[in-house]
């Protein structure tokens, strides 16, 4: 090592030294972070009960429930019988496209929520053992096997009140008429040409 090489490195490392501070220096904040900030008054913050009761463009988001949340007890037809959100969704069919890694969140998702009863869920794949790190209604011992045939096998297991029939098979198989008993479909697909 040459004396020019030795004498840049100590007024390199002399350099980043310099600016550290030292155990007799006092570190001064700004005086903006010594500053408190004054507290919002009740008529800046507003309240919950002003988000609550705020107008919405949702019509099921008004009155003792406006967050949304739908009322069984409810008799919208003056037959007795209650047409709530809960009674539509328990009594509809409903067609669940993709049982890979967003079918599986939506089939979880039907389940846990206790309302909904009967699904048909549909795919054409088949359990690869990449699959099983995130498509948590598949075992190990499921690698080879139809996705839809095994995700309903699980839910049905796990879940006694929902009734999921599989479908393997592609969606463009089936004719518009086996679609119409449908009242909803969710699509979990990740295949471009069958979102067409």
């Amino acid at each position: 090592m040459t004396a020019s090489t030795s004498s840049v490195k100590r007024d390199a490392s002399e350099m980043m030294t310099s600016n550290l501070p030292n155990d007799n220096d006092a570190i001064i904040a700004p005086s903006s972070l010594n500053r408190r900030r004054r507290p919002l008054s009740r008529r800046q913050r507003g309240s919950l009960s002003t988000l609550l009761t705020r107008k919405s463009p949702f019509g099921n988001e008004t009155g003792s429930l406006p967050i949304g949340e739908f009322d069984s007890s409810v008799d919208n037809n003056g037959t007795g019988e209650s047409t709530s959100g809960s009674s539509l969704v328990r009594n509809a069919k409903i067609l669940v496209v993709g049982a890979g890694g967003l079918g599986c969140e939506i089939l979880k998702n039907l389940a846990m929520s206790g309302v909904v009863r009967d699904v048909v869920v549909m795919d054409l794949d088949t359990i690869d053992v990449t699959n099983l790190n995130r498509q948590f209604l598949f075992r190990s011992t499921d690698v080879g096997h139809s996705k839809a045939e095994c995700a309903s096998k699980f839910i049905n297991t796990r879940c006694p009140w929902m009734n999921v029939v599989p479908y393997h098979g592609k969606i463009q198989d089936k004719d518009a008429e086996f679609y119409r008993q449908f009242k909803v479909v969710i699509s979990g697909l990740d295949n471009v040409e069958a979102r067409r």
